[in-house]
């Protein structure tokens, strides 16, 4: 894939049913989509456009879907001028409007994961700005510093180091139709390939392994929705799954095509 190849990363709330999308149509140019879904339809919503970059292994959602934390890199926000600017916020999608900014010195570190509806880590980086022995509270967040522990089944789900996404293999696998959604990273070290490529997702079913492809190319991002239905997204597609047979047999039952709710092209 060239810097131009439009590329997609999803986020799913746990609690309600939303997904938040970052559609990068180039290596400039960055889309903020909601899609919010219900048995019947999916509501898609064009939030924002972004000029800069954008680490989509470093975002998150909060569970309720209310809040996106995100590491950006753009225009110097203080003289203007194309200088790299780095920071970590937390914004209320559709928006990208960041309720809370932190400014970062570097690409170190950054980025973050919620621990809970109202409370969120950030990978504070090699040379904190912030006293990182204390929370930080905005409005009813809370901005923790402390990196949370792995879940019970032992893995660590992508932020348990202060140098951003950790790289154990397996970051996290889901179980959904009688059979697993494994997602693992695809690098080790964080500077070869792009945060857009970062992740492998197979399908496994028993000992068979089923590479999820789109029109024959990898899908850059794959998830279970509180559906049920098996999201897997690649360029400006997200297509939908409702079971094991429609994966096998390449028939999505929806294909949503974000260009179409760009208005400029």
């Amino acid at each position: 894939m060239t810097e131009s190849t439009p590329k997609v990363n999803g986020y799913l709330a746990d609690t309600t049913n939303k997904i938040v999308l970052w559609y990068r149509k180039n290596r400039k140019v960055y889309y903020f989509f909601q899609i919010n879904y219900s048995n019947r339809e999916e509501e898609i919503i064009l939030g924002a456009k972004f000029y800069g970059r954008i680490s989509s292994d470093r975002c998150d959602i909060s569970p309720d879907g209310r809040y996106f934390v995100y590491f950006a890199m753009g225009m110097s926000t203080t003289t203007g001028k194309p200088e790299r600017s780095c920071w970590t916020a937390v914004c209320q999608p559709p928006k990208i409007t960041a309720d809370v900014f932190l400014e970062q010195p570097d690409t170190w570190g950054t980025g973050g994961r919620f621990v809970d509806d109202r409370t969120v880590y950030v990978s504070y980086g090699a040379a904190p700005q912030y006293d990182t022995t204390k929370d930080m509270y905005f409005k009813d967040l809370r901005i923790t510093f402390q990196p949370p522990l792995a879940d019970e089944d032992g893995i660590s789900h992508g932020w348990s180091s202060a140098d951003g996404p950790d790289t154990a293999a397996l970051v996290w696998q889901k179980e959904r139709w009688g059979i697993f959604l494994r997602r693992k990273y695809r690098r080790y070290n964080p500077g070869k390939t792009g945060s857009f490529d970062a992740f492998q997702y197979t399908l496994w079913v028993v000992d068979r392994k089923i590479e999820l492809e789109f029109e024959g190319i990898a899908v850059q991002w794959a998830d279970f929705d509180n559906l049920d239905r098996l999201v897997c997204g690649h360029g400006p597609f997200i297509v939908f799954y409702s079971e094991l047979k429609e994966v096998l047999e390449k028939n999505p039952m929806r294909i949503i095509n974000l260009e179409d709710y760009i208005k400029e092209k």
